[in-house]
């Protein structure tokens, strides 16, 4: 047990003529947080075939400051080392892998306790890996940890990062998103089908749809899909709002296009100049806006449009 260190390093193993093999370093306790800038924990330089494991490493966010730190040169590696149950808390990195020549690699990083760290590693190796947990997150592969619960990526191109291979005879969807409360706003279904589910649009009638128009709803609507429907009253007029549509809730950005489709014969029938188009400058980041063109629409009459909005 080491307790306010004040060096640069806590324990460090290391030979400058060749590496050092099957080597243990477990069970340290060992308080940094009073360290300067550059501090590392356990440094394991030039060393393969071993296990740093159980080991509690309390640092500070000082700059530059490692937990645990693997370092290879071009002739001496650093391979086949496992990384496992190890406490860290508060380093600038809790375990690196570093390059003086060479990178570390086939190193196994797993179930270690990372606390209040800027990165939970940094993995260099090609074929070293890490499943780690971070403060509630888990993070899966290489590289330093982003502010996901689950950080997986992949460390070659031929790698798919995620695979997620259902049972023969499943009946159930291949994933699902939920919101906080438990609901699917976005499913992919036994055969890869994708289905969006945000909370109900809204709508709401405008000039252009006549005086006292009615049955204005959207069938089945998203902020992605769905039907408008409504029935125009009387004196519809030119170039103005028939209806609004309003998305469940703001956007990040406003829709890269709307496409509007006629679903039903009065709809399809209307003449070119007489057809409802979207205009853009009504769309936003919380609503678009189906308008009337040069003719005005049939009145009292109930028309009926497919929507669909791109991000």
């Amino acid at each position: 047990m080491f307790r306010q260190i004040a060096g640069s390093r806590g324990i460090a193993l290391w030979d400058f003529e060749a590496p050092v093999i099957d080597f243990a370093i477990t069970g340290n306790w060992m308080d940094f947080s009073a360290c300067a800038s550059g501090s590392i924990g356990i440094l394991a330089g030039k060393c393969s075939q071993g296990v740093i494991a159980d080991n509690t490493i309390l640092g500070n966010l000082t700059g530059g400051t490692n937990g645990i730190y693997i370092i290879a040169d071009a002739t001496n590696v650093a391979t086949d080392i496992v990384i496992i149950g190890n406490r860290i808390t508060t380093y600038t990195v809790a375990i690196a892998e570093v390059n003086s020549g060479a990178n570390p690699d086939f190193n196994t990083l797993v179930a270690n306790n990372v606390r209040g760290c800027t990165n939970a590693y940094t993995i260099l190796g090609a074929n070293s890996t890490a499943f780690q947990s971070e403060a509630a997150k888990w993070l899966v592969g290489f590289g330093s940890g982003g502010a996901a619960m689950l950080h997986i990526k992949s460390n070659a191109a031929a790698l798919i990062p995620f695979i997620a291979q259902h049972f023969a005879s499943a009946s159930v969807d291949m994933a699902q998103f939920r919101d906080s409360g438990g609901t699917p706003r976005l499913s992919v279904d036994k055969l890869g089908r994708l289905t969006t589910n945000t909370a109900t649009t809204t709508i709401a009638a405008g000039a252009a749809a006549g005086s006292s128009p009615s049955a204005i709803s959207i069938t089945n609507g998203t902020d992605h899909a769905g039907l408008i429907n409504f029935t125009t009253g009387t004196a519809t007029t030119t170039n103005a709002t028939i209806v609004t549509v309003t998305f469940s809730a703001a956007h990040a950005t406003a829709p890269r296009a709307v496409i509007v489709k006629a679903a039903n014969v009065a709809a399809e029938a209307l003449t070119v100049a007489g057809r409802p188009f979207v205009d853009s400058a009504g769309t936003s980041t919380t609503t678009f806006v189906l308008k009337s063109g040069a003719t005005a629409m049939t009145v009292s009459t109930a028309f009926k449009y497919w929507y669909w909005v791109i991000w």
